[in-house]
């Protein structure tokens, strides 16, 4: 083995990597507004800003979602339920429009 290379069994899982793993919890559940800004946006705002595996976090959050009968809580990669929601919808969409072709 690579003595610069960690063993599996010792990586980090990406998701201890979020950004949202240095922020008040709360923030992932927009219910309420903080300083002027809604909740959900400051999220976004460190999604988008300092974590480096967002698009990990969004397909994470698609998959269990797609698993979970459609059901979406809170900002996960930077969108939120509703944004999720959308995207799933685009993607399949999309998917169709590319089978068709």
């Amino acid at each position: 083995m690579d003595p610069n290379e960690l063993p599996k069994e010792l990586e980090v899982p990406w998701y201890w990597q979020g950004a949202c793993t240095q922020s008040d919890p709360e923030l992932w559940f927009p219910e309420s507004y903080r300083g002027g800004m809604p909740r959900g946006q400051v999220a976004k705002d460190i999604c988008f800003n300092r974590c480096t595996v967002r698009l990990d976090c969004l397909a994470g959050a698609m998959v269990e979602e797609e698993k979970a009968g459609g059901k979406r809580y809170g900002i996960r990669g930077g969108l939120d339920a509703k944004e999720r929601g959308q995207l799933k919808k685009r993607l399949v969409a999309y998917n169709r429009l590319k089978e068709s072709l």
